[in-house]
């Protein structure tokens, strides 16, 4: 019995104590650190000493399983083995379950917890039956998986947190292996599922055993809760690769015949009409490595399996792909490479792809696009636009060709190089089983090491003519054949130890050229060799390095020094000119002999240019022998080494090998490009491509040789953390700045590089360290992970704050940054304090600092654009401009931002076209140099927006394409926020089609993007995500919601969007802000004035959204004639209304609003008095004319029954007499409802209602009851006359009447028609309406002004309450955009192809005008059944539609104009073929006409007279 008292926290009220099977022993197991990768489970074999019968996998799997069971119990300590081990099945874990939720003893928070836990029991029984079922007749036992289970439950029945603990990772893990049940059921292929079925047990027992420990080392919950971040983050990679394992499943899934084929197809579509492209290169092209391999051995079955799978003359798929897996050093290159030089499909292009590094593989495809004569291709840079020309070719060539992966090892830098959708030939080596290609079809073969006899004939080969005559002849003496054959047993049967035994043996000062001599010294070698400084040996590890260590011992010192240091860098490309610096002094150490001239020792002498051209004689003596002896090669002026080599490298000592790790950091470090002050590294990353692999390796490196079981581990110097923090700030500026193509695992290399180098890192306060952190941050900031972004950046400000002068350069970096986190967080003021800090410090360094000037003045201005305050903020970005213009150039990819950033303003304001000009120059610029730069993807994106906003779906579509495209090249192993944004919209496009075409594929990528934004911002990725009261992402915020998953830049504004934001407090706990990206605080009231007691959300926070654009359009266009003059604080010079100046509008306008909501009786001179008594007003003349004028103004805006004059004659009130979207602006206004458009100011002391009597009849009559309804039973009988849908659905009034729309601004001309002139005008701002909408019974804005006009002409018989008026008209006229436009789908059709028409002419488009309501297409644009519209009308309470109503009933307000409408097309004839067509007013008759025999008789008859 555990001892209750141990630790205070174990202690809960209620809570019991369970008694364990045995007291822990500490001594079961070993004494280890925590922090050391602690109770990692290992296993007896590596990943590739499998043997894999891909056409068969049962037997494999069965057998790995088994092993890995084996090997997690072994780890265990004795007692718990005895329980693990004991029969169990699932039937015992549902039983200890239940037991725990139903025992009277237990208490609530227990029983809550294990009745979470219910499903888990079946979710792994069906894991289980799933395996079993797919390796019959195999047979495993389940009997340690089911323990481990039951284990870690009793072990965390001790306490409610360990158990709290427990259930919440068993529940991610039940839910995780739930998804890959459901994978596996539907998966065709089983070799390929069965594979992925062991990737899922692996690391789930591994967790369960590691769990099992930690709950047994550490039984009081103050050690456990200690204890329990580290396995936490362990069991998240675990349960992040289950992940991984799940998702490649799923991708196999997708990519079945039928998908396959699909996907082909939709590729040929996609970039159909393609022509067979120009051949430029030569052909046949081979691209291979060395020269053919003289003394390759056997193979022949390998070799003839390979080609009878991908010769293209067989019945093979159209893309075929073949994996060579096998451990190391067992031949499988060679293999590839024999197949490659002997051609027996007789390839036209065979190309050898190096994989070992990100670099390599860039570097491989550049050198295809060279050998193909590509046009633009470029062996030293602009590999992305390499990489696309090849895929091109690929896709496209008649060319038969084959690639071959060499060490393909890692899915992450691999996906986007594979050609799906390609016809061709793919050969794959790797140490790895996996499907990288997820090929269902894909076919492969486990390379086996020789047998006894193929060993001997390899190793009689190798040792040449004269051994192979006398094994020939039989005259090998017996001491030599049984020494040989003693050695080949030791050596495995793998064809690269074989092949270094023979060069030991033909080496006279190491073998004497006999076996026996060299076997004797090889097994005095394999007793007395050292142990690895990191990691352990297999037997056959352990005789290789026997091996290579007999040949380092060999080399002379200086050979063994260099290769000491060549060994701790990246394998490939290693350039002769890292040994070759110009300051001699980085040589110091082991590499001293390799200067140029030994007197050149301190720091300021230099060695000449022509000096260091070549390596010393030393230097090359040194290659030479490394060379001839096969541990290294040289191409040129590079150098590469076998990873076997590297491995194999054994150091003498901790000394010696603390000594080779400086002396290579002296190196790389001395090469590398460094980085000050913040500036970026873009000019010099042709070098920084040469040694960034060489950094990243000695960090990886410096890990594996500090973390235990070393002893003594490695030392960090200072040149060390420095080249770190270059080569962190490169890995991130390469994503970022330059040509660079941006690979998920650079994120992954740069933030190992960094925390290499903090653990490295003696003194946390110093500027290294503070460089460091801004790094991380900056990564941080770029991944969305604001909160990990905060931590850091704070840091580096508080370092440098400390350290630094308060105008050093360095400390402005900081505030600047800090600058972008708040503006990230939406902490606005903040941001701006920061970015001035930033400004003080870089405008005080001149010139030097122009160009982070620029940056900070952009930063700036998208401050001010989040705040709405576009004008300012466009002057910023003007200011950023000029001094990118006069720094950098005005085409380079820092103007693409600005470009960028103008886009966003004209966006936001609806200027379609100003905005499309906007993207498309920074897509220009984006494309000459950095093709496939998130900007690039973002303009792409951008436009994709702004043609949707047009309505053109098509080409909106392909620009979303583009971006898709770029962000799936950049992110090829997992949906970004970037790629989830990206996919949402494109669905959201899809489906607004009117003609369903893509719903299906639109249900897919909505799907896709919701599961990438779920995972995402479950990750912390996202800073903003909109949400609703409930927590989970609101659908009327939804597209902020996935703005949010992008850098800060690359968003929108939603000013209505609820939002969460999570960030780490001074504390360091996670604290959740809620809050709405806010307008000013006047702006806010006026809304709330506005729109009285209802909360703005749904289709009503879209329509505030509107409303607050359109009226400071309406602003801008009178600031100069009456607001500035007017209003009490503005001042006179100013062109246009900024910052302050708008709040003192907007609370000028929520005065007005206020009299307006209370007063009957209100006239202009109240408001005026009003205003004055409150010195709002400035000085007038004695008629205070202008503040009439201005009033005036803003009661036509309030009320939207008239437009007054922008700039109306003096002591006049004047309604504007020009349709802003009438064909012409010349246009004036034919209208019955207005008889006047100038009045004095005589009617300025009556009731407002008097005064818009003076020009007309501005508010429509009420003609009905509203208490009525169609749905009461009303009958049409009932009624003289009724509205028919078939008579004024727009397709019918536009196509068959021939009446033109005229869109107007004034809502009192709203469906008033001309018949003389065929002009139907149409009110063209519904998003008013929305807001002037209320519950029924509840007043609005306008219902005071409404009320006294009824109350003075109210002439229906039976008359309802006053308050039900206004909303009712307003609910009217959306409900007659259903009408006409949205009942129909003929209607709504045409409503779309009138808009394209209409866009072509700026001032007849609705959609085109700078205060363009988007809720029109809305309504108009699509059947009123679709998501949207249906949304619109269920909030306004509206019924379901009709084919027919009743006028006094459904549109008391309109319904004379729609009868008006209705009769003259009802009084129209046909008089031509095509009218006939269009006519379909009765519906019977049109079918009679054009189907049925005599109608199409009718038809010939009339097309020949």
């Amino acid at each position: 019995m555990l001892d209750s008292s141990s630790s205070e926290d174990d202690s809960a009220e209620g809570f019991e104590f369970v008694e364990l099977p045995y007291r822990l022993r500490l001594s079961d197991y070993q004494p280890y650190n925590i922090p050391a990768g602690y109770m990692e489970v290992g296993f007896n074999r590596k990943g590739d000493e499998y043997d894999v019968d891909f056409d068969d996998t049962r037997g494999f799997v069965a057998e790995r399983w088994a092993e890995t069971a084996k090997t997690v119990i072994q780890e265990l300590a004795a007692a718990d083995r005895l329980i693990v081990t004991e029969p169990r099945t699932s039937q015992d874990l549902q039983m200890e379950i239940r037991q725990k939720t139903t025992e009277k003893s237990g208490s609530p928070a227990t029983k809550k917890l294990m009745f979470a836990l219910q499903p888990l029991s079946r979710t792994m029984q069906a894991l289980v039956n799933n395996f079993n079922k797919s390796i019959a007749p195999h047979e495993v036992q389940f009997d340690a998986f089911w323990g481990l289970i039951c284990l870690n439950l009793r072990l965390s029945f001790c306490s409610l947190d360990k158990l709290e603990r427990t259930v919440a990772w068993l529940s991610r893990l039940r839910r995780v292996v739930e998804l890959f049940n459901r994978c596996f059921d539907i998966c065709e292929e089983l070799n390929e599922a069965r594979l992925t079925v062991v990737e899922v047990m692996d690391p789930m027992i591994s967790i369960l055993a590691d769990s099992v420990k930690y709950l047994r080392y550490y039984p009081t919950e103050k050690d456990a809760a200690k204890a329990w971040p580290q396995l936490e983050s362990k069991i998240n990679r675990r349960l992040g690769e289950l992940d991984a394992t799940v998702k490649h499943l799923n991708d196999i899934t997708s990519l079945s015949k039928v998908n396959q084929e699909r996907q082909v197809a939709n590729m040929s579509r996609r970039h159909a009409p393609v022509p067979e492209p120009e051949e430029h290169a030569k052909f046949p092209i081979q691209m291979l490595p060395g020269g053919q391999n003289e003394n390759f051995y056997g193979r022949h079955i390998e070799l003839k399996a390979v080609n009878e799978y991908l010769d293209w003359r067989g019945n093979n798929p159209a893309l075929r792909t073949y994996t060579i897996y096998g451990r190391r050093g067992v031949g499988k290159t060679e293999i590839a490479l024999q197949y490659a030089y002997s051609n027996p499909s007789v390839f036209e292009a065979i190309f050898w792809i190096r994989c070992e590094t990100s670099v390599s593989l860039r570097q491989s495809f550049s050198d295809m696009a060279v050998a193909l004569s590509l046009p633009g291709a470029d062996r030293n840079g602009r590999h992305e636009e390499n990489l696309i020309a090849v895929q091109k070719w690929l896709k496209t060539t008649a060319r038969r060709w084959l690639l071959i992966f060499d060490n393909a090892e890692r899915e992450s830098i691999l996906k986007r190089y594979w050609p799906v959708g390609a016809n061709g030939a793919i050969l794959i080596t790797s140490r790895k089983y996996y499907n990288f290609m997820k090929d269902i079809k894909r076919r492969g073969e486990t390379v086996k090491p020789f047998n006894e006899q193929q060993s001997w004939n390899l190793l009689m080969q190798l040792l040449g003519p004269d051994w192979k005559a006398m094994d020939k002849q039989g005259s090998i003496k017996v001491s030599e054949d049984i020494a040989a054959r003693s050695f080949l047993a030791k050596l495995g049967g793998l064809a690269l130890a074989i092949q270094q035994a023979a060069n030991l043996i033909l080496n006279p000062s190491i073998g004497g050229t006999t076996i026996v001599t060299t076997y004797e010294l090889f097994k005095e070698n394999l007793r007395s060799l050292p142990e690895r400084q990191s990691g352990e040996r297999s037997e056959i590890i352990h005789s290789l390095d026997t091996l290579w260590n007999m040949t380092f011992s060999s080399l002379t010192r200086n050979a063994r020094d260099l290769l000491s240091v060549l060994s701790l860098l990246s394998p490939d490309a290693m350039p002769i000119d890292l040994f070759l610096p110009r300051r001699q002094k980085a040589l110091d150490g082991k590499l001293a002999w390799c200067r140029q001239n030994s007197s050149l020792v301190d720091d300021r002498s230099n060695a000449t240019l022509s000096s260091i051209i070549t390596p010393p004689p030393a230097l090359r003596n040194a290659l030479k022998e490394l060379i001839d002896t096969s541990l290294l090669k040289q191409e040129g002026r590079v150098l590469t080494i076998h990873r076997v080599v590297q491995e194999a490298m054994n150091y003498h000592s901790t000394e010696d090998l603390q000594a080779s790790f400086d002396s290579a950091v002296q190196l790389v470090e001395e090469a590398f490009p460094r980085q000050v002050h913040g500036y970026p590294l873009h000019k010099y990353w042709g070098m920084c491509q040469s040694y960034i692999p060489h950094g990243a390796h000695l960090s990886a490196k410096f890990s594996d040789y500090t973390r235990p079981p070393v002893e003594r581990p490695l030392q960090g110097s200072t040149r060390f953390v420095d080249l770190m923090c270059n080569c962190a700030w490169y890995a991130k500026i390469f994503c970022l700045l330059i040509m660079y193509l941006y690979e998920i695992s650079d994120y992954d290399v740069c933030l190992r590089v960094i925390e290499t180098a903090s653990s490295a890192t003696q003194d946390k306060n110093s500027l290294q360290y503070a460089h460091l952190c801004n790094t991380a941050a900056s990564c941080y900031y770029e991944l969305n992970r604001i909160g990990d972004c905060r931590q850091y950046w704070e840091i580096a400000l508080k370092i440098r704050e400390n350290l630094l002068d308060e105008d050093d350069i360095e400390r402005s970096t900081s505030y600047h940054n800090m600058g972008n986190l708040e503006s990230a967080a939406d902490n606005l003021d903040a941001a701006m304090n920061y970015f001035n800090r930033a400004v003080d410090v870089r405008i005080g360094k001149g010139d030097v600092a122009a160009s982070q000037l620029a940056l900070t003045y952009l930063c700036i201005g998208r401050v001010h654009y989040l705040r709405n305050d576009f004008d300012e903020a466009s002057r910023w970005f003007a200011q950023s401009e000029a001094l990118f213009v006069r720094t950098e150039g005005a085409d380079t990819q820092f103007m693409s931002h600005v470009h960028h950033a103008y886009g966003n303003v004209e966006y936001e304001q609806k200027r379609w076209r100003s905005a499309m000009q906007s993207y498309n120059e920074c897509l220009k610029i984006a494309l000459a140099g950095t093709a496939i730069h998130p900007i690039t993807a973002a303009a792409y994106y951008s436009l994709g927006c702004v043609e949707f906003k047009l309505k053109h779906h098509d080409v909106a579509k392909g620009y979303l394409d583009k971006a898709r495209a770029i962000a799936e090249l950049r992110s090829p192993a997992r949906d970004d926020g970037t790629i989830a944004r990206i996919l949402w919209k494109t669905a959201q496009v899809m489906e607004d089609d009117a003609y369903g075409t893509y719903a299906q594929e639109a249900a897919l990528l909505r799907t896709r993007a919701e599961i990438a934004r779920r995972t995402l911002t479950g990750r912390g990725e996202g800073d903003l995500i909109s949400i609703d009261d409930n927590g989970d992402p609101d659908a009327d915020e939804e597209e902020a919601s996935y703005d949010a998953l992008v850098p800060m830049y690359f968003r929108y504004v939603y000013r209505d969007a609820i939002y969460i934001i999570t960030t780490t407090s001074t504390k360091g706990d996670a604290q959740v802000i809620r809050g709405r990206r806010p307008w000013s605080p006047a702006c806010e009231t006026f809304i709330s004035t506005v729109i009285g007691d209802q909360e703005a959300k749904g289709t009503l926070a879209d329509a505030c959204q509107w409303y607050v654009s359109f009226l400071e359009a309406k602003f801008d266009e009178v600031w100069t004639t009456l607001l500035r003059d007017t209003l009490a604080g503005l001042p006179v010079d100013s062109a246009s209304p900024q910052g302050e100046d708008k709040d003192k509008v907007y609370y000028f306008m929520t005065r007005v609003a206020r009299l307006l909501e209370q007063n009957k009786e209100l006239a202009l001179c109240d408001v005026v008095d009003d205003l004055d008594n409150d010195d709002l007003l400035k000085e007038s003349d004695e008629e205070r004319s202008l503040p009439k004028q201005l009033i005036f103004a803003a009661l036509g805006w309030l009320s939207a029954l008239y437009q007054p004059e922008k700039q109306p004659p003096p002591k006049k009130l004047r309604v504007t007499r020009h349709l802003t979207t009438a064909r012409e602006k010349s246009t004036v206004f034919e209208s019955k409802t207005f008889d006047h458009f100038t009045r004095n100011l005589d009617f300025d002391d009556q009731p407002l209602v008097r005064l818009l009597r003076q020009f007309g009849d501005l508010i429509p009559d009420f003609k009905g009851d509203s208490r009525m309804t169609q749905a009461q039973g009303w009958g049409i009988s009932s009624f003289s006359e009724y509205i028919e849908l078939s008579h004024v659905s727009f397709d019918m009034i536009q196509n068959f009447a021939k009446v033109r729309i005229e869109w107007v601004d004034c809502l009192s001309m709203h469906l008033e028609f001309d018949s003389r002139t065929r002009t139907l005008k149409v009110f063209r701002f519904p998003s008013f309406c929305r807001i002037m909408c209320r519950k029924r019974g509840k007043e609005s804005l306008l219902s005071q002004l409404f009320n006294a006009h009824y109350s003075s002409s109210f002439t229906v018989s039976s008359p309802v309450s006053d308050s039900d008026h206004t909303s009712e008209f307003f609910r009217e006229v959306l409900l007659s955009y259903r009408l006409i436009f949205g009942q129909q789908p003929r209607a709504w059709r045409a409503f779309n192809k009138a808009m394209k028409q209409w866009n072509k002419s700026w001032h007849c488009s609705p959609g085109n005008a700078r205060d363009a309501d988007p809720m029109l297409t809305l309504l108009c644009g699509q059947s009123w059944e679709d998501d949207a519209p249906r949304k619109v009308y269920t909030e306004i309470n509206a019924e379901d539609p009709y084919d027919h109503y009743i006028p006094q009933v459904s549109f008391p307000f309109l319904g004379q104009r729609i009868l008006e409408l209705q009769n003259f097309v009802k009084t129209r004839n046909a008089h031509r073929l095509s009218a006939l067509w269009y006519d379909r007013r009765n519906i019977s008759f049109w079918w009679t006409f054009w189907v049925s025999p005599p109608g199409l008789m009718s038809v010939g008859v009339r097309i020949l007279t």
